[in-house]
């Protein structure tokens, strides 16, 4: 299946018509946010969240290009310093890639995004993990010069461990990184949040190299393990499984080439295809990566040759999905497991028990949609307000996906359950149930990862009211075990995935507090607003807030640091 122009022709007119995000403003210098409400005495620490907020570039010489996809957009780093003692909260942000913003504005057509279409269609450029920017090229060691040349927009986390060639800066608090869905990451300063380190996978271990990786990794708080995989472009594509430990050594847990199949005799499996993964699940002797009916098409050739990821996907309309289950102890790929098609962004929690039969059994919740549309929606994601249309675009079914795409929607909380017997994988099955409707950005009590848990919260979206009006997300609470919800919503307020913070000493897994980066739009006037919201996640009453600005930002992911029980951080 190869790249459909007419689609990319109607996708880039539907952006150019609907899609127009505003430009956040930075902070570099920190500045004191006047609280409203109050704030826990016990909430100290500091919040991070990233996602775009530069979507029209210029310069001086009057350069500019507009960005037409929620995702594409350069990105901000934002800092909040909370002293909840003191009832006070310091902000900072920046723009972490002034260097993309150089490149793409000398040559804008020869980026690659992830759904953004540039106007002009050239010769396809062989780095598939450029994003959007092409300059600076990773040396052998996976490190690439300029740290601020490549856009990484969409998870932030504190602590993640370094390559040692980089050693140890005695001016920086803490390690903070960055990443995306190629094979790239990004330090920042953890204070002043000015890029240090640029590199990829590779720089840990050569084999780290294939061109794309997971925005959200995963990591064992009691071993101290990071788990991460790299996915090969090509004719053969292949998933690189791997560890990072504490003491910085690496191990490869699989090379997934082919299928595992029940019953199937190994010479007939078949070969994967490049399959779109931005999260996966970790259990505490299995990592689960979801290879879902969407890939890239022809090895990622036709993700280079319309300069986006989008313009090179297909969703296999017959199906199925399968999950690929690994062994974290070095025991390689056990089984591929196949499942009714589906599509994930975000995964939620997991775990696993052995019966005494030797049976293992596995359960995984994620946010999942049962096409894979979604990836061409996400181009208004977050937008508040849309341009007026005399009327709706005609779509069709091309590559499996509906161009252009229809109104925005959110999946649902789906629980997939797994048995199988390591020793005979032939009578291995999958299930899966739904727990709720209308889910997404899932965020958990970080005590109870890797084990059964009650309580998640999310975003919920509440539908448009009007053709120009966006719509907007409201936070929810969900019992998993009843799939009962309890919903914070305000009117004109567009909350961003909650941060959950359990309070020090707390019985209750619910009794913490949520923190949401919040848009609030005011049509009435010519420019947006955004603040913090602090939450009270047992009873989802609003319990104070911070102005931040007049704009409105999209922040996509947060982590969040307590200076009273780091071991309990939420880092995503």
């Amino acid at each position: 299946m190869a790249i459909n122009n007419e689609a990319i022709d109607l996708l880039r007119d539907f952006q150019k018509e609907n899609i127009k995000f505003t430009n956040a403003i930075e902070f570099r210098d920190p500045v004191t946010l006047q609280v409203e409400g109050k704030i826990p005495e016990w909430l100290n620490g500091i919040l991070y969240r990233i996602g775009p907020g530069k979507f029209n570039l210029g310069n001086k010489d009057g350069s500019q290009h507009v960005i037409h996809h929620a995702f594409d957009g350069l990105a901000f780093v934002h800092r909040f310093e909370i002293k909840g003692a003191d009832s006070t909260v310091q902000y900072n942000s920046r723009m972490t890639a002034e260097g993309a913003e150089a490149s793409t504005l000398k040559n804008p057509s020869h980026q690659i995004y992830y759904g953004h279409l540039p106007e002009k269609q050239h010769e396809p450029t062989m780095d598939a993990t450029s994003g959007a920017s092409q300059q600076g090229t990773p040396n052998v060691s996976g490190v690439i010069q300029d740290p601020s040349s490549r856009n990484v927009n969409v998870t932030v986390t504190p602590n993640y461990p370094l390559p040692e060639q980089f050693g140890k800066d005695e001016t920086d608090p803490m390690v903070l990184v960055s990443k995306t869905d190629s094979n790239r990451l990004q330090c920042v300063h953890s204070v002043t949040l000015e890029p240090k380190h640029l590199f990829n996978y590779a720089a840990y271990d050569e084999r780290f190299d294939g061109q794309l990786s997971a925005s959200h990794h995963k990591a064992d708080a009691k071993t101290g393990e990071t788990f991460n995989f790299t996915l090969h472009l090509g004719p053969e594509s292949h998933i690189t499984v791997f560890s990072i430990k504490k003491d910085h050594s690496t191990t490869v847990l699989a090379d997934i080439t082919h299928r595992k199949l029940p019953g199937v005799p190994e010479a007939e499996q078949e070969r994967i295809q490049p399959p779109y993964i931005h999260a996966f699940w970790l259990t505490e002797n299995y990592v689960i990566l979801p290879e879902a009916p969407l890939y890239l098409t022809r090895g990622g050739m036709d993700m280079l040759l319309s300069k986006s990821f989008v313009g090179g996907m297909a969703w296999r309309e017959e199906g199925p999905g399968y999950l690929h289950v690994v062994r974290r102890d070095g025991g390689g790929h056990v089984v591929t497991l196949p499942v009714d098609p589906y599509f994930i962004f975000h995964t939620s929690n997991a775990w696993d028990r052995k019966l005494q039969d030797g049976t293992s059994v596995l359960d995984l919740d994620a946010c999942a949609w049962y096409d894979g549309d979604i990836v061409l929606q996400t181009s208004q994601l977050g937008l508040m307000r849309k341009s007026s249309t005399s009327s709706p675009p005609v779509s069709k079914k091309i590559n499996g996906l509906t161009v252009p795409p229809g109104k925005f929607e959110f999946g649902n909380l789906e629980r997939y359950h797994l048995e199988f017997n390591e020793q005979d994988t032939s009578n291995a099955t999958a299930s899966h149930r739904m727990i709720t409707r209308n889910i997404e950005f899932p965020r958990h009590n970080p005590l109870d990862d890797l084990q059964p848990y009650k309580y998640l919260w999310a975003c919920q979206l509440e539908q448009p009211t009007s053709v120009t009006d966006g719509g907007r997300f409201s936070l929810v609470k969900v019992d998993v075990e009843t799939g009962e919800t309890i919903k914070l919503d305000h009117e004109r307020c567009m909350f961003t995935e909650p941060v959950f913070v359990p309070r020090p000493g707390a019985i209750d897994r619910d009794d913490g507090v949520l923190l949401s980066f919040a848009n609030i739009s005011q049509p009435e006037k010519d420019t947006d607003s955004c603040a913090l919201v602090i939450v009270d996640a047992k009873t989802m009453v609003e319990l104070g807030r911070c102005d931040i600005g007049p704009f409105s930002c999209l922040t996509f992911h947060g982590s969040f640091v307590s200076d009273v029980h780091f071991e309990t951080s939420t880092f995503n």
